[in-house]
């Protein structure tokens, strides 16, 4: 058994002429998300072994804020532009790709390709909202099985 455990970026600052959408960081209440889901992340018996996550900036501050609250774990944190704006197919082949040696991963993603995997893998019954998280054991023995 693999865990999967998907995480929508926290809530970021609107463009308003002031950053291209890849360069959107976090605002305040998305660094809240960030750091709530962190918290719930780092407080679990099984926490991540590997995160995964868009090069955007709303991805990244929000992956990096898991990271930290999982710091004295030896957390691999692996950043990919391929994750940024990603459809369903292409997640799965980054997690068969990016997975290995993983029991547990982590994916912080954008929608609509995130709540698609969500709901591919029957996590939720709908879509992803900026900043949850969602997660479950997959039978699988290993992330080529996706």
């Amino acid at each position: 058994m693999l865990r999967l455990s998907l995480l929508r970026h926290g809530r970021a600052q609107w463009p308003v002429g002031r950053y291209r959408d890849y360069d959107r960081p976090l605002d305040s209440g998305g660094l809240q998300q960030a750091d709530k889901a962190a918290r719930q992340l780092a407080a679990s018996a099984n926490p991540p072994s590997r995160i995964v996550c868009s090069s955007a900036l709303r991805t990244a501050q929000t992956a990096a804020a898991v990271n930290a609250a999982l710091t004295d774990r030896g957390i691999a944190l692996i950043e990919d532009r391929r994750f940024y704006m990603a459809s369903l197919s292409q997640l799965l082949q980054l997690i068969s790709e990016l997975g290995d040696e993983a029991t547990h991963l982590l994916v912080v993603g954008h929608n609509p390709g995130l709540s698609e995997l969500a709901q591919h893998y029957q996590l939720t019954h709908g879509g992803l909202d900026t900043g949850q998280l969602c997660s479950a054991e997959l039978p699988l023995a290993n992330w080529q099985s996706l």
